[in-house]
């Protein structure tokens, strides 16, 4: 592997790091937040129309935090197949384990 590469790697693993870290950080995990939104999406429109500003913050504040969620989690994937191909291309697998336990 030349020193570019090992750049690039290093890279990418500390950005999977960075949004791993970043997700860690939230207080709820996302099957609650789903739950939440599951809840609210069975909830009668009358119902609906008679809630408080603050809870329809709230409600917006979960499906912000819900979005904001998955797209950290999209992003993982996404850094963790790029590094799952210099790993194919250098013909190693040293190293994956412990990426792979980051997603976790």
């Amino acid at each position: 592997m030349d020193t570019g590469s090992s750049n690039r790697e290093g890279i990418l693993r500390e950005l999977v790091l960075a949004l791993t870290q970043m997700l860690a950080g939230y207080k709820t995990t996302e099957s609650v937040d789903e739950a939440i939104l599951n809840e609210q999406n069975n909830e009668s429109p009358q119902a609906t129309a008679g809630l408080s500003v603050t809870k329809r913050r709230l409600r917006l504040a979960t499906r912000l935090r819900y979005d904001e969620k998955q797209i950290l989690r999209k992003g993982i994937s996404v850094l963790m197949g790029m590094l799952r191909s210099f790993d194919s291309s250098d013909g190693e697998s040293s190293g994956e384990e412990e990426v792979g336990d980051i997603d976790e």
